[in-house]
């Protein structure tokens, strides 16, 4: 079952950050003071790096108790040059964005679209790209409630949440978790929910670290809980379907193991540079034919003629070669969304394969005569049957308007 842990998690969160919290929380819970005067918390900013530590402490609290109204001034003042006030707004910052979190928890569950105006911007972006359900509601509590800080970094600068996301990785990357444990899956949620924001622009170290954490078993119980696996699997889809955020493999083999379509551009991709990578070939060509379907008859049609070898082995004692090449699977593949039977094609030695239909090795027809065969064969079954799923292209010459 999905668990919300009963306090705000936040790794850089002391202990008397949390008691000053429970302090706080009635105050901050009222009305934003939107009111407060700028240059007011400018003088509470600089203050931070008073030469006498009451005033610094009492500039802190007193920053705290403004709440939201003073997190724009608290974020730019981490790029002053005074070493105490850089200290001291980051630990605000951390403390600030956790109670902004704790705050709109309930409003986020009920009625997300009053939510003040921090998390609003959040929940925009959020429910735009999964939705507005009960499930896309509660995975993002738990997504402010353990990664605040990150999440609210999307109210700043492109530059700003990009440092903050990169950051986070780099964290992940030099501190993993203890004891060999997985990345918790309510982080990776978080961090690729970041990820897919346009403007992030991810380095290839980050993006990995993120494309390695979906594919842990705690993320896959994640996708599978009843209360929000629903927002899980619609996030993933939408980085199943972006090119250059994980290799095509990683994302063929993901979209495989979920029965999604969103891979379908990981397919195509690994098809095209199939010469290279011939092994890759057949999973993406099984991938069309066991999640895709009918969709992806045109592409599979293109390599009816491709003889190009996937998998080649001498026979012992014999000068026969054992071939299979990209225009078996792709008619295999064809023959399975039509529910053919395989045999008919002149396939008597499959062997199946729990996720990939079938063993590469068994693919083969004898030779280029059979091929060719069972491509007519397949070409007349077309002829008489596909029409309403891939109707044949426009003749011009019987009269059709250009």
């Amino acid at each position: 079952m999905f668990w919300i842990p009963d306090v705000p998690v936040r790794r850089r969160l002391p202990l008397w950050g949390v008691l000053l919290f429970g302090l706080f929380a009635p105050a901050f819970a009222g009305e934003l003071r939107s009111q407060d005067d700028p240059s007011e918390i400018d003088g509470l900013i600089q203050q931070l790096g008073a030469s006498d530590f009451r005033l610094r402490q009492e500039a802190e609290e007193l920053l705290l108790e403004r709440g939201l109204s003073s997190l724009d001034a608290v974020r730019a003042a981490m790029e002053l040059p005074n070493a105490e006030i850089r200290y001291r707004s980051e630990r605000l910052l951390a403390r600030l964005q956790a109670l902004a979190a704790a705050e709109n928890e309930e409003r986020l569950l009920t009625d997300p679209w009053q939510v003040n105006a921090e998390i609003y911007a959040i929940w925009e972006r959020w429910q735009g790209m999964v939705g507005d359900t009960p499930a896309s509601r509660k995975l993002l509590v738990a997504m402010m409630r353990r990664e605040p800080e990150l999440l609210l970094s999307l109210n700043s600068s492109r530059a700003v949440w990009r440092n903050e996301f990169e950051k986070r990785c780099g964290e992940l990357r030099v501190f993993p978790n203890p004891r060999g444990a997985e990345m918790n899956p309510i982080t990776t949620a978080a961090l690729l929910f970041v990820l897919l924001q346009p403007e992030t622009q991810p380095s290839s170290v980050a993006a990995g670290i993120v494309s390695s954490a979906t594919v842990t078993g705690h993320f896959d119980r994640l996708l599978d809980d009843p209360t929000v696996g629903t927002a899980s699997t619609a996030l993933l889809e939408l980085w199943l379907q972006q090119d250059g955020l994980a290799t095509p493999h990683l994302r063929l083999n993901m979209g495989l193991k979920i029965g999604s379509r969103a891979a379908m551009s990981a397919a195509r991709q690994l098809l095209k540079e199939g010469q290279n990578n011939r092994q890759l070939s057949h999973q993406a060509v099984m991938y069309i034919a066991r999640v895709v379907g009918d969709e992806g008859l045109e592409d599979l049609e293109a390599k009816l003629h491709d003889r190009t070898p996937i998998y080649t082995n001498r026979q012992r004692g014999t000068d026969h070669q054992k071939v299979v090449t990209m225009s078996d699977i792709a008619l295999l593949a064809l023959l399975h969304i039509t529910k053919q039977a395989p045999a008919r094609y002149g396939y008597t030695q499959l062997v199946s394969n729990p996720l990939y239909l079938y063993q590469l090795d068994s693919c083969g027809l004898p030779d280029d005569d059979a091929r060719d065969e069972a491509v007519q064969r397949w070409e007349g079954w077309r002829r008489h049957n596909l029409r309403s799923v891939m109707p044949p292209p426009d003749d011009a010459s019987e009269g059709d308007l250009m």
